[in-house]
């Protein structure tokens, strides 16, 4: 049943995910089809939860769309939607569109919101020195002169390493070139440039390779 909904819903095919919800329009068995499933769904003994996450990275019109799709299916029996987005962020794409809101737009397509507090960033920090450690396979009883280099650009990684994602991106990019070279380079130094590299790819590469 689920099937034949998404069916027509025009979801199964080869397009791209974004390409295929903005073309929702053009449905053409939507409505028996959704008639049908809502009919079985009342009599599911337990919830179906439909989870989308990091639609805030999507344009503006793409956001909306997200949104509607949502909004023309809350009504399903037993289905709950969870999203999770920067709510600010949103706001601020949708905002030239819907000046005179007097709430954020999302505000009207759910019932209960839960913030989710930011992560304090000493733990993205332990995190970064953990894996980085065990991915250079330092000794363990040379781990503390590492995690006080480490340590001590703490601050200065704060402003460049802003979440979980990009702390991942860091450790891949520098695991990958570090380990080839690490009998020939000074740590430190290398670390210090790998951040450059991070942040400015061009500008990382010219340095790494003088």
């Amino acid at each position: 049943m689920f099937r034949n909904y998404m069916e027509a819903l025009q979801l199964f095919d080869k397009k791209d995910i974004i390409s295929t919800l903005l073309s929702l329009r053009s449905m053409v068995d939507k409505k028996s089809a959704k008639e049908k499933l809502s009919n079985a769904l009342k009599y599911l003994p337990k919830k179906v939860i439909i989870i989308i996450e990091d639609f805030d990275r999507l344009l503006a019109d793409e956001i909306i769309e997200i949104f509607k799709l949502i909004d023309g299916n809350a009504s399903f029996p037993n289905v709950i939607f969870l999203t999770a987005y920067d709510k600010k962020h949103v706001a601020k794409m949708i905002s030239e569109k819907y000046q005179n809101e007097e709430s954020p737009f999302s505000d009207k397509f759910f019932n209960l919101e839960v913030v989710v507090p930011i992560r304090p960033y000493r733990k993205l920090h332990t995190y970064l020195s953990k894996w980085l450690l065990d991915g250079i396979r330092i000794k363990e009883e040379e781990r503390d002169v590492y995690r006080s280099i480490l340590d001590n650009y703490e601050t200065l990684l704060s402003k460049f390493l802003l979440n979980l994602r990009d702390v991942k991106r860091f450790l891949n990019l520098f695991i990958k070139e570090y380990v080839p070279l690490k009998e020939e380079v000074n740590f430190e130094d290398f670390f210090l440039l790998t951040i450059i590299k991070f942040k400015d790819m061009d500008a990382g590469n010219n340095c790494t390779h003088r």
